[in-house]
C-alpha cells in the first residue's frame, strides 16, 4: 500500500511539473518575505514601507531560478512563453498570498501599533508641506488624501502587497520568460 501511495505521488508530481515548481519557489520566497518584515520590524523600521524594496530585488531572482529549474530539469531544456508565464505565475502568486496574508495577522493581531505608524508617517508626510501637495494636487484631491491615509486598515495594506507583488511578478515574469524561451 505504502509503495501504491508512493507512485501516486510521483506520477502527480510528473503530471504537474509546473505546479510542483512554481509553489516550491513561491512558498520558500513567501518564507523570505516573512522573514524580511521581521528583521526590518526588529530593526525598528516600518517594514511596510519598505516591502517594495523586497519586492523589485527579491521577485525577480525568485521567477529566474523558478523557470531556470521548470526549463533545465523538468523539461529538458526547453521553454515555451505560456509555460513561462504559467510556472512564474504560481510562484509569484503564491508567494504575494503567503506574504498578504501574513501582513494582515501581523498588523491585525501581533502589532496594532505599526499600523498606527505607518498611518502616522504617511500623514507626515503629506502634513509636512500642505502648501506643496494642494498646488501639485488641488485642495481636493489633497482632502481625499489625507481622509484616505487615516482610513487605511490592516486588509488595505494586506490587499496593496498582494495587488503590488503580483503584478511586479507579472512584469519580471513576462521579461525573464523571454530570456529562457527556447
Amino acid at each position: 500500500m505504502a509503495s501504491g501511495l508512493a507512485d501516486t505521488e510521483a506520477e502527480e508530481k510528473k503530471s504537474y511539473p509546473w505546479l510542483s515548481t512554481g509553489l516550491k519557489y513561491g512558498v520558500t520566497g513567501g518564507v523570505l518575505s516573512i522573514v524580511f518584515f521581521l528583521v526590518m520590524w526588529l530593526l525598528k523600521e516600518n517594514p511596510v514601507s519598505m516591502l517594495r524594496i523586497f519586492d523589485f530585488v527579491i521577485l525577480p531572482i525568485f521567477i529566474f531560478f523558478t523557470l531556470k529549474e521548470f526549463r533545465d530539469y523538468r523539461q529538458g531544456g526547453k521553454l515555451t512563453y505560456s509555460q513561462g508565464m504559467t510556472v512564474s505565475f504560481v510562484c509569484y502568486t503564491s508567494l504575494a498570498l503567503i506574504s498578504a496574508l501574513f501582513i494582515f495577522i501581523f498588523l491585525s493581531y501581533a502589532d496594532t501599533g505599526l499600523l498606527i505608524r505607518h498611518q502616522q508617517e504617511n500623514m507626515a508626510v503629506l502634513t509636512d508641506d500642505p502648501q506643496k501637495w494642494i498646488e501639485d494636487l488641488g485642495q481636493q484631491t489633497y482632502d481625499k488624501a489625507i481622509a484616505e491615509v487615516k482610513r487605511i486598515t490592516a486588509m488595505d495594506l494586506a490587499l496593496d502587497d498582494l495587488l503590488k507583488k503580483t503584478l511586479i511578478g507579472l512584469f519580471f515574469t513576462g521579461i525573464i520568460t523571454l530570456f529562457f524561451k527556447k
